[in-house]
C-alpha cells in the first residue's frame, strides 16, 4: 500500500496566475500519490488594482467568504498568493486567521509576481512572518513564479518539482 499524505492547498488569485499554478500543483501532487485538496480563498468583493495595491502595503486582513475551515485533518499546507506592491495579497492572510487547527502546521508558500527579485525576496519574507505569527511552521522551501500577462510562467518553473518532492 502506497503511504499518502493528506496536504491542503489555499490560494488566493486576483487574476488567474495562482489558481493556474495551484492546479499545476495539485496535478503533480496527486501524481506523487499524495492526496490533495485545493482550497480558493474567496473574497467578499473584488477590488481594483489600485485598492488591491494599497491593500498589499498595509497588510490588514480582507473580508472573505470563506475562512472558518478545520485543517487539522492536513499534514502540510500549502499557501499561494500574488505578490501586490513588494507584499503577499493579505486575502491569504484573512485566511489563515480565520482557519481553524493551524497552529504547528508545516506551510510551504508559493507565490506569483511579475517584479523584481529584491521585491520577491521582500514579499517573502512579510509572507513567512504573518504565518509565523499565527502559530504555523514555515518551510524554508519555497516556490516563487514570475508570471507574464498572458498567465504563462517566465522564470522559477525548474523550481517546480523540487518544491513538490519537499512538500510531499
Amino acid at each position: 500500500m502506497v503511504n499518502c499524505m493528506k496536504i491542503a492547498l489555499v490560494y488566493f488569485s486576483r487574476t488567474g496566475n495562482a489558481k493556474i499554478i495551484a492546479e499545476l500543483l495539485k496535478d503533480k501532487l496527486v501524481k506523487n500519490n499524495a492526496e490533495c485538496d485545493v482550497i480558493e480563498v474567496i473574497p467578499e468583493k473584488k477590488r481594483g488594482f489600485f485598492r488591491s495595491i494599497f491593500a498589499g502595503l498595509k497588510q490588514k486582513p480582507l473580508p472573505i467568504k470563506n475562512g472558518s475551515i478545520d485543517l487539522s485533518e492536513y499534514k502540510n499546507i500549502i499557501a499561494g498568493a500574488p505578490i501586490w506592491a513588494g507584499r503577499p495579497s493579505p486575502y491569504i492572510k484573512s485566511f489563515f486567521i480565520k482557519a481553524m487547527n493551524t497552529k504547528g502546521k508545516k506551510v510551504y508558500c508559493f507565490y506569483t509576481c511579475g517584479g523584481s527579485s529584491d521585491q520577491q525576496q521582500k514579499a517573502l519574507e512579510t509572507y513567512k512572518e504573518n504565518l509565523k505569527a499565527l502559530g504555523m511552521k514555515v518551510s524554508k522551501h519555497h516556490l516563487g513564479l514570475k508570471m507574464d500577462k498572458k498567465h504563462n510562467i517566465k522564470e522559477g518553473e525548474d523550481q517546480i518539482g523540487k518544491f513538490i518532492d519537499k512538500v510531499r
